[in-house]
């Protein structure tokens, strides 16, 4: 996840309210959908708890286990929840590919982005641990709350068709 910055929001993306009735943080919601999806295969005679890996940054690890631990990480079991920290790259400060800066020794860094999941997923044990019991894997980005609503319908046509991704 990350900040909320440009949006005029001075936490992580996660805190943001998905609506203005419930108030639901996105990460509240993403881990009620989960719940219930877990709900629904453990009817069906699955016995395992469905994990759910997030990505986090060093500007953004600290607000998502605090808000993990004020929630009581929203009903789920803290065991499920998988939090990896992506490192930092130097960052550019404009087109012509020069080093951004803080102060005239130091050269600024940010967080990789998205894309680096998949590398830390390939280079951890995580995918060995993750592919002994697991079929599929669903990524999704925590900038909107509406992976979850064609979550199932994505999965379905990736099995029907044979897909290896899908996105």
């Amino acid at each position: 996840g990350g900040l909320g910055e440009r949006l005029g929001f001075n936490d992580v993306k996660f805190a943001l309210p998905t609506d203005l009735v419930s108030m639901k943080s996105v990460l509240g919601l993403y881990c009620h959908y989960l719940k219930s999806f877990q709900y629904l295969a453990c009817e069906r005679g699955c016995k395992w708890k469905l994990p759910l890996i997030i990505m986090t940054s060093h500007d953004t690890d600290e607000g998502v286990r605090n808000m993990l631990k004020e929630t009581d990480s929203f009903g789920m079991n803290p065991q499920q929840i998988i939090i990896v920290t992506q490192e930092e790259v130097v960052a550019l400060k404009d087109n012509e590919m020069r080093f951004a800066t803080e102060g005239p020794y130091r050269i600024k860094t940010k967080p990789h982005g998205h894309g680096d999941i998949h590398h830390m997923l390939y280079t951890s044990t995580l995918v060995k641990k993750l592919v002994s019991f697991r079929k599929w894997v669903y990524f999704f980005q925590d900038s909107s709350t509406l992976y979850m609503t064609t979550f199932l319908c994505s999965l379905g046509v990736s099995i029907k068709y044979g897909f290896h991704i899908n996105t």
